[in-house]
């Protein structure tokens, strides 16, 4: 994301054009160049690789529900870090010639122009592969952890149900005496399942697992408008053209960006206890206690 704002952001802000963008080396340009898809290639991973570690921990436990080993997981982020850099390792390879233009000669905003438009179209259409296939395996790990979480709550309700209905027999039988008449405990039973089910309603609602597929939904809804920022990329000759559209995917890439933290800490309790604490002792550092007054007596 730093490689976006840097080679991106900043000159279409205007930011130092005529000082540095323009007088960059060719090879610092195509790398610019690149930056934008390797960051949509690296968060296409990343949110993979997430989906499939929440699934394979809640809906197909392994090893009596142990978590990723560190060797496993560092090989993940290892790839997820790679697989940006592969992907546009093609376009630095090849021969082509990319430069800053200027599109506004008062604010002095530029942007980035290929040469090459067929490279362009080549990973436009890779990049809208990726994300039907990312947004399909994202579907399908959380509809598993939904369906899932429903399933055990379904059981262990059903369970909690036979416990006290064998209870109530037991203590019926012990105490004749506090036999019921079949209405009233019909209208007690009926109190007790509506405040059971209220009840156990809240407690769904608060379990993690329906809180990682409602937060996979919403990632799936910010990935679709993801592609439409990638599907509106423009294949022109025309500079404004290109950056309008340029404009657009980065617009939806700080969408795609900025949700994904907030759903990681509002879903894991160690992430955001973490992030919290990281904080307090920021604050601590910069706003430290002020001096107890003395007292005298």
């Amino acid at each position: 994301m730093l490689h976006v704002y840097l080679f991106l952001r900043f000159p279409s802000f205007g930011w130092f054009t005529d000082s540095i963008y323009l007088q960059l080396p060719p090879l610092i340009v195509k790398y610019g160049s690149c930056a934008m898809w390797e960051l949509a290639c690296t968060q296409y991973l990343a949110v993979t690789a997430i989906a499939i570690n929440r699934c394979s921990a809640i809906a197909f436990p392994h090893g009596h529900k142990q978590r990723w080993r560190p060797r496993v997981a560092d090989s993940v982020v290892f790839f997820v870090l790679a697989g940006g850099v592969i992907f546009v390792s093609p376009k630095m390879v090849l021969k082509t010639v990319e430069k800053y233009h200027v599109i506004d000669n008062v604010t002095r905003s530029a942007t980035i122009v290929w040469d090459d438009l067929n490279i362009l179209k080549y990973y436009k259409y890779i990049s809208i592969v990726l994300i039907t296939v990312v947004g399909m395996i994202c579907i399908a790990c959380y509809i598993s952890i939904f369906w899932t979480s429903l399933q055990r709550h379904y059981k262990t309700s059903l369970a909690r149900k036979n416990s006290a209905f064998s209870c109530t027999t037991s203590t019926i039988q012990s105490f004749p005496m506090l036999y019921l008449s079949p209405r009233k405990a019909s209208h007690n039973f009926g109190l007790v399942r509506s405040a059971s089910r209220s009840a156990q309603l809240a407690q769904l609602l608060e379990r993690r697992e329906l809180k990682l597929a409602w937060c996979g939904f919403i990632m799936f809804i910010f990935m679709s408008i993801y592609a439409i920022g990638v599907a509106h990329m423009d294949e022109t000759q025309s500079v404004r053209a290109q950056e309008e559209k340029r404009s657009l995917w980065l617009v939806c890439t700080d969408l795609f960006s900025g949700i994904n933290p907030i759903l990681l800490m509002a879903v894991s309790k160690s992430i955001r206890s973490k992030y919290f604490a990281v904080l307090r002792c920021t604050c601590r550092e910069k706003c430290p206690d002020s001096p107890r007054l003395s007292t005298f007596v």
